[in-house]
C-alpha cells in the first residue's frame, strides 16, 4: 500500500504567479486538475495561448513558489489581461453602493490576490439584497470612512 501524495498540482500565470492549487492525491493528471480550475474549455485555451502553466510541485516547492502567492506576499507582477475582457466582482447591496461611495476600510481577513491589485475591476451590483446590511448600518464596519456626499442641511 503506497503513502499519500504531498505533491500538488499549481496553476501559474505567465509571470509566475500561482492561481489555484489542487492535491495529486484528489486529481491525479495535470489535464484534470487544470479542468477543476478553469472549467470552461475556451478559458483554458486562452491560458494556454498567454503561457499559463500547471506544474507538480513537492510539498517544499508548494511553500517556496505557491504558498506566497496565496498568502498575498510574492513579489510577482500582475498578469495582463487579455484584450476585451476586464473581470468583474459581484457584490450584494447594500455594499456595492458602499464601496462606490469612499468604502476604505477592509473587512476581509484574508489578502487580495496579489495579480488583481492595481488591476481594473467591474463593479457589478446583485439582485439580491444583504438584508442584514440593510438594517444595521454599523455592520458595515466602515463608520470611520467619510461620506462621498455631504448630508443635505437639516431642516
Amino acid at each position: 500500500m503506497s503513502a499519500a501524495s504531498t505533491d500538488h498540482w499549481v496553476r501559474f500565470d505567465p509571470a509566475g504567479c500561482a492561481h489555484s492549487s489542487t492535491h495529486v492525491d484528489e486529481v491525479p493528471l495535470a489535464e484534470d486538475a487544470y479542468r477543476r480550475a478553469v472549467p470552461k474549455i475556451a478559458d483554458r485555451r486562452r491560458e494556454a495561448a498567454a503561457g499559463w502553466t500547471m506544474e507538480r510541485l513537492t510539498k517544499q516547492a508548494w511553500r517556496e513558489r505557491a504558498k506566497p502567492c496565496f498568502t498575498g506576499s510574492c513579489t510577482h507582477p500582475a498578469a495582463p489581461e487579455p484584450a476585451g475582457e476586464i473581470r468583474g466582482l459581484t457584490v450584494r447591496q447594500p455594499y456595492a453602493w458602499a464601496l462606490l461611495h469612499g468604502k476604505t476600510v477592509e473587512n476581509r481577513t484574508w489578502p487580495a490576490p496579489a495579480g488583481l491589485v492595481g488591476t481594473t475591476v467591474l463593479l457589478h451590483a446583485a439582485k439580491a439584497l444583504h438584508r442584514e446590511g440593510l438594517r444595521d448600518p454599523g455592520s458595515w464596519s466602515w463608520r470611520a470612512c467619510p461620506p462621498a456626499t455631504p448630508s443635505p442641511p437639516a431642516r
